[in-house]
């Protein structure tokens, strides 16, 4: 079963000193892990269910997924890839509607993490895993790093969608990513998982 534990919060929501902003005091099993296994270290703003969807996931032939590590360059890749892809046409002029899609398509501003936000929109309105009850001012910080989005809209962003996560492996990606119809760029898809 698909779990994230939490053995004590961090005083007054800030990280405790020495463990940067994302203090690693959830932890996150998905089903497909081994007995032996043990549990990701994740950040507050972590969501089970989703990082679930996100593993179940069929994928479209021309969907984009970029996981890499923390402090690796997410941020900068993605807005590479927004303008590539999404903001500036083939002669380099920006797009009419590519300033409004910032704020109304995830992943156009920034990151859209699918293991940082809820499922559907009624989730998100009750805080169904009490995410912004973990943080002071939770559900503002959440929808100021990431959008206010939901899976919801992830699975329907215009083609070809983007999904940006720091999750890695077989474990934890789209289980469709390691089927043979689909090519890879760069990394080592055998992860030993």
């Amino acid at each position: 079963m698909a779990t994230t534990t939490n053995n004590s919060k961090p005083p007054s929501g800030k990280a405790p000193a020495g463990m940067g902003s994302n203090p690693t005091i959830y932890r996150y099993q998905n089903d497909t892990n081994n007995d032996d296994t043990l549990p990701m270290p994740v950040p507050w703003w972590f969501n089970p269910s989703t990082a679930k969807l996100y593993n179940n996931t069929p994928l479209e032939e021309d969907d984009i997924i970029v996981s890499s590590g923390v402090k690796m360059g997410t941020t900068w890749l993605t807005k590479l890839l927004v303008s590539l892809l999404y903001d500036y046409d083939d002669d380099g002029n920006l797009k009419p509607d590519a300033v409004a899609n910032r704020e109304t398509i995830p992943g156009r501003f920034g990151q859209t993490y699918p293991d940082a936000m809820y499922p559907t929109r009624a989730e998100k309105a009750e805080d169904a895993h009490g995410i912004y009850t973990r943080m002071p001012n939770g559900e503002e910080m959440l929808d100021g790093a990431f959008g206010d989005f939901v899976w919801e809209d992830v699975l329907e962003q215009p083609r070809p969608r983007m999904f940006v996560s720091h999750l890695f492996g077989r474990r934890y990606l789209p289980k469709a990513l390691f089927d043979d119809d689909h090519d890879h760029v760069g990394g080592n898809d055998d992860d030993g998982d």
